[in-house]
């Protein structure tokens, strides 16, 4: 059974995602906690358990055997993990997941959570229509994505990450060229490439290895953006 400072936080929002009979879901529950860059699954291992995220970013990447790994989304809460595979009735995890910031997870067992569902059929359809959605949405905005040139992906990777900062002064982006290019599934080389043309642009600033970002260049890139669906 789950107590503690969290257990408030962590009750209003299982009231939001299952909206009734949460005590089914604490009581089967453990609380877990990981750092930033924490791998906690991995593609193709076995599902054990689902991962209901309470706070913090977690990183959905898609890797190769070639070795390469592609991040193709990025989640915050409330996020289930293991619960698409789970009513697809897959044994293992489809992608691996990286905790990007500091995360709290609660963790419950595939077999107890499947349990749940199958108790309340209602909440299971529901579950399953908005996961339904989520995978259509999110396959329209990728096929748009990869028709897009370097330049315009960049520009969209840029907006989002300047966005979630909530900010109306210069932004500063200290990821590294390679994890830009692992986020948009871009080549080093053509990422290196997109920021040297939106520099020349104007869209953008570096210093160092920094990307600056000012107010009336993130507007700019807005309207060059216009004609493309994205969120």
């Amino acid at each position: 059974m789950i107590s503690g400072k969290k257990e408030k936080q962590i009750r209003q929002l299982l009231e939001q995602i299952f909206e009734k009979d949460t005590e089914a879901i604490l009581k089967n529950a453990r609380i877990q906690e990981l750092t930033r860059g924490k791998k906690f699954v991995i593609q193709k291992d076995p599902l054990q358990a689902i991962y209901i995220l309470v706070s913090g970013t977690v990183s959905v990447l898609e890797e190769y055997t070639d070795g390469n790994a592609y991040v193709f989304q990025e989640n915050t809460a409330p996020t289930i993990f293991g619960e698409m595979e789970s009513f697809a009735g897959m044994d293992c995890y489809i992608a691996s997941l990286i905790a990007k910031t500091d995360c709290t997870f609660l963790v419950i067992s595939k077999a107890d959570y499947m349990h749940f569902m199958n108790m309340h059929k209602e909440l299971y359809l529901k579950r399953l229509r908005e996961d339904l959605s989520s995978v259509l949405q999110r396959g329209h905005k990728d096929r748009w994505t990869l028709q897009l040139q370097g330049v315009e992906r960049i520009r969209l990777y840029l907006i989002r990450n300047y966005k979630k900062t909530g900010i109306n002064q210069p932004y500063e982006l200290l990821t590294t060229r390679q994890s830009i290019a692992d986020e948009t599934g871009l080549s080093l080389k053509t990422v290196q490439r997109a920021i040297k043309e939106l520099k020349e642009q104007g869209d953008l600033t570096t210093k160092g290895h920094k990307i600056l970002i000012s107010e009336q260049q993130y507007l700019q890139m807005l309207k060059d953006v216009e004609h493309i669906p994205y969120d």
